[in-house]
């Protein structure tokens, strides 16, 4: 949807568009097709552009094989490293998560 979103509308409303701090593609990388015929939009390049998408589509390391939702063709950034590369980001590295337990807030556990 927010690719359609980015496409259509934004393409349509730049007033809106300009206002516009990131948009997270999150799991839907988006291709350099899609890049090319939506000009109006700029892909993430570095920690701190604004006005950009930030796609990108994450797997555990050790998933085998290709991921059918993956494409090689995307343009995506890494939002932990930062990099347009595809090279792997440990989970220590992500200094913003929490892990809960979601046993501990289960009803039967009250």
């Amino acid at each position: 949807m927010i690719a359609e979103i980015l496409s259509d509308y934004m393409s349509k409303n730049p007033d809106v568009y300009k206002r516009l701090i990131a948009a997270y593609a999150i799991g839907a990388p988006l291709t350099k097709a899609y890049d090319d015929k939506n000009v109006h939009l700029k892909p993430a390049k570095k920690f701190n552009d604004i006005g950009v998408v930030i796609s990108y589509n994450t797997e555990a390391p050790i998933i085998a094989g290709q991921n059918p939702l993956s494409n090689p063709d995307s343009v995506t950034i890494n939002p932990i490293s930062w990099r347009t590369r595809d090279d792997y980001a440990p989970k220590e590295d992500n200094i913003g998560s929490i892990y809960i337990c979601r046993q501990k807030y289960e009803r039967n556990s009250l």
